[in-house]
């Protein structure tokens, strides 16, 4: 098990690059759920803005 965490004499290398890979991951991933929240509360705002109205319905074949 040793030589495998060893990695070859280049795990000074190998973990921390997985550690900035799987902080930089985490990042992207919470920075798109709160854009995804930001765009559909300005998508709300905006319906709000031009007088309430829906999306339409894109259930019955309309585009």
């Amino acid at each position: 098990m040793n030589a495998f965490l060893d990695m070859g004499g280049y795990a000074a290398f190998v973990w921390p690059s997985f550690a900035v890979w799987a902080l930089v991951m985490a990042g992207l991933t919470i920075w798109c759920l709160a854009d995804r929240r930001r765009q559909i509360a300005k998508a709300e705002a905006l319906e709000a803005a031009l007088g309430g109205r829906k999306r339409a319905s894109r259930a019955g074949g309309e585009s």
